[in-house]
């Protein structure tokens, strides 16, 4: 198979994995392919987010047209000498795709007009940290079935985005400070959405909280109210869901 066509095919890939919740947000972004070795790679931003005055301008050299690209705005987000090493290359090492050049460390656009950005390959970044900003669009009122109301519901698309970080579907989760529920709540969906096989125990103190909230609510949520699936410790206040 020729780069263009593994290319083309890869890219549509990675849509398709990406669209059916298949590959993390985090994955989709490496769509296309080094000419040569086929790895995976995206190109990452070389622009500085601060302090211009401080940074370096200075432009670099098109591997193949020997003009210079522009410059980012705010100048390279990395020092002089970690760029130039970034930068250098052989003539013999420059590798062409359909729509890039790669030298050294970098991607070029076909010509100088594009601002030159960093390779980053899919296999040196495999393990990351979660990120510091999770983003929830929404209150978690309108998760709460009909009828049951609790202050401070946390929303169920937020509980999905950082249950999703543990990647075994088999896993036990525990949550000490059940609340309205909504952890156990964000298990159920997560289970029927990829066949997961998630077990959860719910904890909560106050018992008024666990009579009229955590329990109605998973009554309404759980296998259409067939409880039969969970173990019920009323002494504590808490429930467990076995696996099934």
């Amino acid at each position: 198979m020729s780069y263009a066509e593994a290319q083309k095919q890869f890219k549509s890939w990675v849509k398709e994995k990406a669209k059916a919740k298949e590959i993390s947000s985090g994955e989709s972004p490496y769509n296309l392919l080094h000419p040569e070795t086929f790895r995976p790679f995206q190109p990452t931003a070389s622009c500085a987010h601060d302090r211009p005055e401080s940074r370096y301008h200075n432009p670099l050299k098109h591997p193949l047209t020997n003009k210079d690209c522009p410059v980012p705005s705010k100048g390279w987000k990395w020092k002089k000498d970690t760029l130039l090493s970034m930068a250098k290359h052989k003539k013999k090492d420059i590798v062409k795709g359909d729509t890039f050049v790669i030298a050294g460390g970098l991607k070029y656009g076909l010509n100088e007009s594009s601002i030159p950005r960093k390779v980053q390959y899919l296999d040196e970044k495999m393990f990351q940290f979660y990120p510091t900003v999770i983003r929830a669009y929404y209150g978690g009122d309108k998760d709460l079935p009909k009828g049951i109301k609790f202050s401070t519901p946390k929303p169920v698309g937020f509980m999905k985005e950082v249950l999703n970080s543990v990647k075994n579907k088999d896993a036990l989760i525990l949550d000490y400070f059940a609340g309205s529920g909504a952890t156990a709540h964000a298990i159920e969906e997560l289970n029927k959405e990829d066949g997961g096989n998630r077990s959860w125990i719910m904890i909560e103190e106050m018992a008024s909280t666990f009579k009229n909230v955590l329990k109605p609510r998973l009554e309404a949520v759980i296998n259409g109210g067939d409880f039969s699936i969970c173990e019920l410790k009323t002494t504590q206040y808490g429930l467990r869901r076995r696996g099934s």
